[in-house]
């Protein structure tokens, strides 16, 4: 049997609008025990608070990086000192 569990904080989710648009959004915090607050990534135009559907996808942001960036400082811009 498997049992449901709240997401955990910044999880990602992905949220349908009404019209089928989907954005991509991060658990922000728990509010009560069943219901929790979500930072919309792109905008919120089109979702609405009576009606939406919500994926948690069960992990935090990812990224994968290649061994060549190990040692180096870049900046805000993504460049090499």
């Amino acid at each position: 049997m498997e049992t449901e569990r709240l997401p955990c904080l910044e999880d990602l989710a992905v949220v349908e609008a009404v019209d089928g648009s989907l954005s991509l959004a991060q658990g922000h915090r728990h509010q009560g025990g069943t219901s929790v607050a979500l930072q919309v990534f792109g905008g919120t135009r089109g979702i609405s608070t009576d009606f939406h559907r919500t994926l948690f996808l069960g992990h935090p942001m990812q990224a994968i990086y290649s061994g060549n960036i190990l040692g180096r400082v870049f900046r805000g811009t993504g460049e090499t000192d």
